[in-house]
């Protein structure tokens, strides 16, 4: 939970458009969502999944693109593109 969610807002990771980035959502349900998309994506990337659960995530979040691409989502991680503790730190500083 980040501090923002006490104030009816709910920030989480999620590699989308090309990126790992943060997405605010006002609703538990969409923060919910987001967490399942993003762990899928964690686990392809630490290989616990295969390219085949990709498929099953929605094309969009919020009207962004989710990375569902092995090729993307592996070149994001060598990149450092899940590090969570950089993308958390970054989000503070912000």
């Amino acid at each position: 939970m980040s501090a923002r969610d006490q104030f009816g807002f709910y920030t989480r990771p999620l590699a989308v458009d090309g990126d790992t980035d943060f997405v605010e959502v006002d609703n538990a349900v969409l923060a919910a969502e987001a967490e399942k998309i993003f762990s899928i994506q964690w686990d392809y990337v630490h290989g616990y999944v295969s390219a085949d659960d990709l498929n099953l995530l929605p094309g969009q979040f919020e009207g962004r693109r989710i990375v569902r691409d092995p090729r993307e989502l592996e070149e994001l991680a060598r990149i450092g593109a899940f590090d969570v503790e950089e993308l958390y730190r970054h989000l503070y500083e912000q």
